[in-house]
């Protein structure tokens, strides 16, 4: 197996049995859950009888988690620089290991409340998003350093990605670009950075359109390393495994859908180059609208979702909810044979 490691943002379940040593690391330092925290203890009501003080927290596999400092918006300028120092002592100590390592490091920039190292203080000269990108870049080089410095860069499999796309409200900066919308069903909420590096198998310099979710992450990298007999069978794996498209062995994804929700909400449908919108919303703090016929774009030639088709030629294109229609129908069935899993349950198996 792996030694592995997360250091910085986790927000998958604050509590004990559910943080990253209960879910397959060895080790980790952080957040629970997410960088809003940070602005927590600085509002003029803020009680701790109602909401416990945000800690930045570590723990060790077989042993609870522990307390580090308060998280807060001091706090909130250093984490990412001990996020990084973390993880490059992980590097090190690993490289010297007789296994393979796995580090998740999830930095917390670009996210409000808006703060960063004091380092990087009007360091581009273009005010304070502007600095912060320029530290999100330097600790992202950092992490590429370490590797190199520890002599494993050549076969280690580096992914950059997000969340999800950027959010320009009251941030001071940001862009979606051509595509429409911010953290809302739209490809400006879909759409975020998506790099892989390996030198040893992948060709660097390829740059592709196609459609390739977070999900299909654990399949490919199970295939990648010649592990893919590990991959459940006794349940649906909502990734597809693309290694030979991330390997260059074939031109096209593998996925030619993907289902966007915002909570339990299904909002899009993006199937080949089409985008079905159930639900939208503009922005963060907009009413959800909702529709008779739902709105249908073609975001290879409208990136920005400006262009209705169902209005275009009066419904032409309502042969595209066919394909929607059997997608949702098999998502569906399977759902039902395959009931989702509880949050915190202990799953025997279907």
């Amino acid at each position: 197996g792996y030694n592995t490691a997360l250091f910085g943002k986790w927000h998958l379940g604050d509590v004990e049995g559910r943080l990253p040593t209960d879910q397959g690391f060895d080790q980790w330092f952080g957040v629970k859950n997410t960088s809003d925290e940070a602005g927590y203890s600085s509002t003029a009501q803020f009680d701790t009888s109602i909401v416990p003080l945000p800690y930045i927290w570590e723990g060790e596999k077989g042993k609870p988690s522990r307390k580090v400092k308060p998280f807060n918006l001091e706090s909130r300028k250093t984490i990412d620089r001990e996020i990084v120092e973390r993880s490059e002592a992980f590097i090190a100590k690993q490289a010297h290991s007789d296994k393979p390592f796995f580090a998740y490091v999830a930095l917390t920039q670009v996210h409000p409340p808006l703060g960063y190292h004091p380092d990087f203080i009007n360091a581009s000269r273009k005010g304070m998003y502007s600095d912060i990108l320029m530290e999100l870049d330097y600790n992202i080089g950092r992490i590429l350093d370490a590797l190199s410095k520890a002599e494993v860069a050549e076969n280690t499999i580096v992914i950059l990605s997000g969340d999800n796309g950027a959010v320009t409200d009251g941030i001071g900066g940001g862009s979606t670009g051509p595509w429409r919308g911010g953290f809302t069903g739209y490809e400006g909420g879909l759409r975020t950075v998506g790099i892989v590096r390996w030198p040893e198998k992948i060709k660097a310099g390829r740059v592709s359109d196609e459609i390739f979710s977070t999900l299909d992450w654990m399949p490919t990298l199970a295939s990648l390393i010649g592990e893919e007999k590990r991959i459940p069978a006794d349940r649906p794996i909502d990734g597809i495994d693309q290694s030979a498209f991330i390997k260059g062995s074939q031109d096209n994804s593998d996925r030619e859908h993907i289902l966007f929700y915002i909570g339990d909400d299904l909002f899009a449908v993006k199937w080949r180059s089409f985008k079905i919108h159930l639900k939208t919303n503009e922005t963060l703090w907009s009413p959800v609208q909702t529709y008779l016929f739902p709105p249908v774009y073609d975001v290879a030639n409208d990136p920005g979702e400006d262009n209705n088709l169902m209005k275009f030629n009066l419904f032409a294109h309502s042969w595209v909810y066919v394909p929607m229609g059997q997608i949702l129908k098999e998502k569906g069935e399977s759902m039902k044979k395959y009931r989702n899993i509880n949050p915190g349950e202990v799953f025997s198996g279907y």
